[in-house]
């Protein structure tokens, strides 16, 4: 019973022990956006050994809700492994980094969904991280997707509560909102004394707001809506 209570002890100073990692994962996108149109959207990372020497990493890729047929695969400097391929190693250097890479082909099918990336330390299996990516697909048949301005034209973006028109306007303006499929979620028509738009009742995810501006010419954007604390 010692013994029992003895190697628990341990192994919980163990786990404590290791809470500083020896090594980390870094992705420049944690959120990628695209359209279903395209065939691949990609998540870059970096794996960054800190151990002092050198080491064997051991990667593993899982994908969550995601639409079926979204076909998703790594690559790292030397190999870009197959969709089928969910396991991998890469050795790195002391003080040195890799590239790994997270490529999704949606298939002309839209949608969001979360895939993660879970490193180890093969030297050691308390040395784990999970990095998830969240992926945002909009259907080929929404509007018009880029923005027409290099600033933002609405903001906050991300948005919780409402979002409003940074630039002036001198008479209501009808504003629609989109999901990531085409279809229309909120209309709203905003005054030059009231320009904001209320989105607390949009579920999280990737939005598109257009509206045609006095000139006739449809202005579009993006928008990212955050779940409410």
């Amino acid at each position: 019973m010692k013994k029992l209570v003895l190697l628990s002890i341990l192994i919980v100073l163990c786990a404590i022990g290791k809470a500083q990692f020896a090594f980390n994962v870094r992705f420049v996108n944690e959120d990628v956006y695209g359209s279903a149109g395209q065939t691949e959207l990609k998540a870059t990372g970096y794996i960054i050994n800190t151990s002092g020497q050198k080491a064997t990493f051991i990667w593993q890729l899982s994908k969550g809700s995601t639409p079926n047929s979204w076909e998703v695969n790594v690559s790292d400097k030397t190999t870009n492994y197959p969709p089928s391929t969910s396991f991998g190693s890469i050795v790195i250097e002391n003080g040195d980094s890799a590239v790994i890479n997270i490529h999704l082909n949606p298939a002309m099918a839209s949608g969001a969904g979360d895939v993660t990336l879970t490193v180890a330390d093969q030297a050691d299996p308390f040395d784990m991280i999970d990095a998830p990516i969240t992926y945002h697909v909009w259907a080929v048949n929404v509007p018009e997707m880029a923005n027409t301005r290099s600033s933002e034209l609405f903001s906050p973006n991300p948005a919780t509560n409402t979002i409003s028109l940074t630039t002036p306007i001198t008479q209501p303006l009808y504003v629609e909102i989109y999901n990531s499929i085409g279809q229309l979620q909120l209309s709203h028509t905003i005054s030059p004394q009231n320009p904001a738009i209320p989105v607390s009742t949009l579920p999280k995810g990737l939005y598109i707001i257009r509206y045609t501006n006095s000139k006739g010419n449809v202005i579009s954007q993006k928008i990212k809506k955050e779940g409410i604390n």
